[in-house]
């Protein structure tokens, strides 16, 4: 998990895993603070160590700046969000256990009560997939993860300086009205045999998204928090990834783009000079999934932002899904957000 502040969330997991005696197997990021969090992720872990003790196995992800570790692994961000429950089933997210997205609201039963919160609350997908092998495969990966992050941890001279030099890290606040929804869509349970197909980066997701793109005949929609082209020799994949989407664009498809604030001006205005038709740009505030609707017939749901770091190099998980009624359920909220929540303008 890339962030994990959410004080309803740290409270029912130590009420449930600590009731029932199981075990927590954990490895977090330790990203700048926002003053939007309710706690700090430091204090997250010292309330799971309290309630579990040593049924919590927990290590800090082997991130380049975090002075916790004492080597790394990923560049600038352990950006997954998968938890996986019994070698059975697993989330899988572009949301972060924090209170901006994941809020401790119901609006599809009480839409008055959300009504105060979601405006400051983040668009994000997520799927629940209740199979064993997949679920044993990432699981595979994570415990791997924590394995090697255990290993590799900082001494308490080195973790000391962390406050401070996260705090020099802290993401700005970027401001942008935010609209209500117009509709909300609760869960939706799909049962059958389904083709999925499990990426992570850095290990396979850049060559497996291009082919998705290049498979599109119809329509190809995205929302994502947003696009940090870069045409340096090292992201050279990235930019073919961007590439094809331009291709589809100048094709003649229906391609749709949202992205959130954080797709400020500067980075439009790179994306226009390489070829991309802004036309196909809508803005959202808080938007933070990072979704792929192909054809009303597949969808892809994960947590790479399309940065060189994000689809290449980064920890970070999507699975596409190849069903049309998940593609649909997804679309049809695409197709709100377009219509409703975006609009084609940038402002910075």
């Amino acid at each position: 998990m890339y962030d994990f502040t959410a004080t309803h969330i740290d409270e029912a997991i130590q009420s449930t895993l600590a009731s029932q005696k199981r075990q927590l197997n954990l490895v977090l990021d330790h990203p700048p603070g926002k003053k939007s969090r309710e706690q700090t992720i430091d204090q997250t872990v010292e309330d799971l160590t309290g309630a579990l003790g040593t049924r919590l196995s927990f290590a800090w992800a082997l991130e380049q700046s975090d002075p916790k570790v004492a080597s790394w692994v990923f560049p600038n961000a352990y950006h997954i969000k998968v938890a996986v429950r019994d070698s059975s089933s697993f989330w899988l997210s572009s949301g972060n256990w924090n209170s901006t997205n994941q809020p401790d609201i119901d609006p599809i039963a009480d839409p008055a009560g959300a009504k105060a919160i979601v405006t400051k609350s983040d668009r994000d997908w997520h799927v629940i997939i209740e199979h064993e092998g997949l679920a044993e495969t990432y699981e595979a990966f994570l415990l791997n993860d924590l394995d090697v992050a255990r290993q590799n941890q900082a001494g308490p001279a080195l973790m000391s300086v962390a406050v401070s030099v996260l705090a020099e890290l802290a993401e700005p606040e970027l401001i942008l009205a935010a609209r209500t929804p117009k509709q909300y869509f609760p869960p939706k349970v799909i049962k059958g045999k389904i083709k999925v197909q499990p990426i992570l980066t850095p290990d396979n997701y850049i060559d497996l998204i291009i082919d998705l793109v290049n498979s599109a005949r119809k329509y190809f929609y995205m929302q994502t928090q947003y696009i940090n082209y870069s045409d340096k020799p090292e992201n050279a994949k990235f930019a073919a990834l961007v590439a094809a989407v331009i291709k589809q664009i100048n094709d003649g498809l229906d391609v749709r783009l949202i992205m959130s604030q954080y797709e400020t001006n500067d980075k439009l205005e790179l994306l226009q000079s390489v070829g991309l038709d802004l036309s196909h740009v809508r803005i959202q505030a808080n938007v933070h999934n990072k979704g792929i609707i192909v054809d009303s017939s597949v969808v892809a749901v994960g947590s790479q932002n399309w940065s060189g770091d994000g689809v290449l190099r980064n920890r970070d998980a999507t699975i596409i899904i190849y069903n049309e009624e998940a593609a649909q359920y997804w679309e049809e909220i695409f197709l709100h957000d377009w219509t409703k929540m975006a609009a084609q303008h940038a402002l910075d």
